[in-house]
């Protein structure tokens, strides 16, 4: 015999308040539009999204970021103008990509001025009120930062000193690593990262300045045989809001969003140095000679991050002589 249960009326009543609620909620909830130039194997890309699963899964969905990754929304270059003008709420961007609106964007990639993520993390805690201030100007908040793994040098021979880099043809992507390959006597060559392979395998490139994460997706040991790990510098992304969009969510999911950010900077940093040590193994284990520069190597690249680290200080003026006077004082502190 088959016994139909028919709910009491209370429960149904009860279940439609709920639901109601619940549709309520929803239809109340908070979404921010947050483009990223990076995809989703990006480990950026993989903090961003347990950020937004954090701030969803803390307010039971009413503040939700609508993350579109890879581009899809927004290129990278159109992103910072977007965020400012409110056509999108929240962004990433590379910090050095911003240099041509004020050279203080720059610092991170200062060559040979940090040695390692300790160092880096100085630096940031020198010039995060600095990069705060002038994301300020343009009406945008930072809510954090996270590094890439440090720059390393993939070659086809063994580079032991500058003068084995004379005559090489170096990629690059930047103003800055141009003139570092220029003063160090090689040829930079514009290639894009998707035509890596092909450049070193038809000759157009015999070196390429990048991180070992890079490295280990481009699958570089089928092109080059040797990653001198020179720590060239260590650049970082910044993650930013729409001062106005930030002040229009209530105090509680601005608060919220504010400590998550905090979090979401840790866990990058973490994220970076385990990328880093894991990549370098990558490496290694499929045929790649992974080494630490030469001391003279080392002296060599370091004078020349010098040189131009002088020519950001002429553009900086006062501002860049703190931030620098500070950075020392901090690495001074953490090595007492």
């Amino acid at each position: 015999m088959i016994v139909q249960f028919t709910p009491p009326r209370w429960a149904l009543l009860l279940m439609a308040v709920v639901l109601h609620g619940a549709m309520a909620a929803l239809a109340n909830a908070q979404t921010l539009t947050f483009p990223t130039a990076y995809d989703e194997r990006s480990p950026h890309t993989i903090n961003i999204r347990v950020l937004a699963n954090e701030l969803n899964y803390a307010t039971f969905g009413q503040l939700q970021l609508e993350v579109h990754p890879a581009g899809q929304l927004l290129p990278a270059n159109a992103i910072y103008d977007a965020v400012r003008s409110g056509e999108a709420d929240m962004g990433e961007v590379l910090l050095a990509s911003l240099a041509e609106r004020d050279p203080l964007f720059l610092i991170d990639n200062l060559p040979f001025l940090v040695a390692d993520f300790d160092t880096a993390e100085a630096l940031w805690e020198a010039s995060r009120d600095y990069i705060e201030a002038r994301l300020n100007e343009d009406g945008l908040t930072l809510l954090y930062a996270t590094p890439w793994p440090p720059q390393g040098f993939y070659s086809i021979s063994r580079i032991d000193d500058v003068g084995d880099l004379e005559g090489l043809r170096v990629r690059s992507y930047s103003d800055t690593l141009e003139d570092l390959i220029t003063l160090a006597g090689a040829t930079p060559v514009s290639v894009d990262y998707t035509d890596l392979r092909s450049a070193f395998q038809q000759g157009q490139i015999d070196a390429m300045i990048t991180s070992a994460t890079t490295g280990v997706r481009a699958s570089a040991w089928e092109f080059a045989t040797t990653y001198t790990d020179i720590k060239a510098w260590i650049p970082k992304n910044i993650v930013f809001i729409n001062t106005d969009r930030l002040n229009s969510l209530n105090s509680e999911h601005r608060s919220l969003l504010l400590q998550q950010a905090n979090v979401a900077e840790q866990r990058g940093w973490t994220i970076a140095r385990e990328d880093y040590f894991r990549s370098r193994i990558t490496l290694s284990d499929n045929g790649m000679a992974v080494r630490s520069p030469s001391p003279r190597l080392q002296k060599q690249l370091v004078s020349l991050g010098n040189t131009m680290t002088q020519e950001w200080l002429s553009r900086t003026g006062e501002e860049g002589e703190r931030i620098l006077t500070t950075y020392q004082e901090r690495v001074t502190q953490h090595t007492d």
